[in-house]
């Protein structure tokens, strides 16, 4: 939300009712509104543009979806609103389908779902998944080795599953109804079901990774008894409890577990049908930032309002404008700045990630390192950017580079006692501490003092 803020106005933010973290909500709603959200809402034409209309009539409006929210009301906003409707920005694989499966599209809809960027986060939110299904499991002494399970969709976050299964002894079977994806998950070793109703009645745990319905209501009564149900979305979008026979029950077996019985038959569903990945924090730590990158490089192209209508990827080109930055604090309270020779200014150092950098903070620390030569014990003050800004960078003839944008995450780093610098002089002509009080930025500048009190 910090990150928008500083390259947009932010209106309101809607925060998806099953995924709030409570102490996150506060934080946001002291800057800015946060307003409820259901499908319902913007499944109603009238209702999605009176909504727009309240929090930004006559404007030039940017959406950010997580899950093809606004998709149903497209039509109706290009059409109806009072300002603008530049476009939309997609997080979420569920919701790039729900726009492409509309055909034509109304205004440009952005989708980072794809981005090659998305794949880490893949992988740590399918060991999220994978951690707390195990953890709820032997919460109620159960454990995954040896029991069979299906995984229903073969995408990023269902493949990342089925493999992190696998690595723990679990006998896994992919149903997708896709054919590549079947073949991909051949290739892989993994049986793939061709009897989708056998297998999920032979399954001992179902994990759900379609992003879509997964379960319909007359496939409960096809699961094995005592077998468990998970999801890696929402219970809405992946599982069509309404439409479970009569005659079951549900009851509390455990934390986070409803037990669902009927006569002769029984099941667990986990998290009440909701994303399991979240009980346990679900952290993909600092490769959620490459991701938010790309959304504001998304940002920007749909401000300059010359797209056309139709579903849109961020171009290779603005996912290598993505940059890390270091902001150096001495024992004295002072910042380390260089004087940059291409842009003829003074600049804290950053510059653009590299193939061996393992995250955005690391990257940081190397254009420290490459730039000054510093070599003093250099030590993070935390994992999270300080600050996180878009700037324009002038064309450079002597690179071969065109005129472009950076969107750099700025790391806070500190150090203590003596030490050398040894410039890069190629890029770097001069270096000087300066008082906190000489940044530029004043969001920068007033995070820096932040910090250090």
């Amino acid at each position: 939300m910090r990150a928008v803020g500083t390259v947009s106005e932010l209106r309101a933010v809607l925060p998806k009712p099953k995924s709030i973290d409570a102490a996150a909500r506060r934080e946001v709603e002291q800057s800015t509104p946060c307003d409820e959200l259901s499908r319902d809402m913007f499944a109603d034409a009238d209702r999605a543009v009176a909504y727009l209309e309240t929090r930004a009539a006559g404007e030039a409006v940017v959406l950010l979806d997580v899950g093809g929210y606004f998709a149903l009301s497209l039509q109706a906003l290009s059409d109806r609103f009072t300002g603008r409707l530049l476009g939309v920005i997609e997080d979420t694989e569920n919701g790039h389908k729900r726009y492409a499966e509309m055909g034509k599209l109304p205004c440009p809809v952005l989708s980072v779902a794809r981005s090659p960027l998305k794949d880490p986060e893949d992988f740590l939110v399918g060991q999220s998944v994978v951690f707390s299904t195990e953890a709820l499991l032997r919460g109620r002494g159960d454990i995954l080795h040896g029991r069979p399970a299906l995984v229903i969709g073969f995408g990023k976050l269902g493949s990342s599953i089925a493999r992190l299964l696998h690595a723990k002894g679990v006998n896994v079977t992919v149903y997708d109804i896709d054919p590549v994806r079947r073949a991909q998950a051949l290739s892989q070793g993994f049986g793939v079901a061709r009897d989708r109703d056998q297998a999920i009645g032979t399954a001992g745990l179902v994990l759900c990774a379609t992003g879509a319905l997964s379960l319909r209501g007359e496939d409960f009564p096809l699961l094995k008894n005592g077998s468990y149900v998970a999801t890696v979305t929402s219970s809405e979008d992946e599982l069509e409890l309404s439409g479970l026979p009569n005659g079951y029950t549900r009851s509390s077996s455990g934390e986070h577990v409803t037990r669902y019985q009927t006569t002769g038959h029984y099941f667990y569903l986990l998290n009440h049908g909701n994303a399991v990945n979240f009980l346990h924090g679900a952290s993909v730590g600092p490769f959620i930032f490459l991701v938010q990158g790309e959304i504001l490089a998304g940002v920007r192209l749909l401000a300059q309002g010359d797209l056309n209508p139709g579903l849109y990827e961020v171009p290779a080109e603005d996912r290598g404008a993505v940059t890390a930055g270091a902001v150096l604090v001495n024992g004295d309270g002072e910042v380390l700045f260089i004087r940059h020779v291409a842009l003829n200014k003074w600049l804290t150092p950053g510059g653009h990630v590299e193939s061996e950098d393992t995250n955005l903070s690391d990257a940081a620390l190397r254009e420290l390192i490459e730039e000054t030569g510093f070599t003093m014990s250099v030590s993070p003050a935390s994992p999270v950017p300080v600050h996180i800004d878009v700037h324009p960078i002038p064309a450079n003839d002597v690179k071969g580079e065109a005129a472009h944008q950076h969107i750099d995450f700025r790391y806070l780093f500190r150090t203590e006692g003596e030490y050398s610098i040894r410039l890069q002089e190629e890029e770097v002509s001069a270096s000087a501490w300066r008082s906190v009080d000489t940044i530029a930025d004043g969001t920068l500048r007033d995070r820096v003092r932040a910090a250090l009190c």
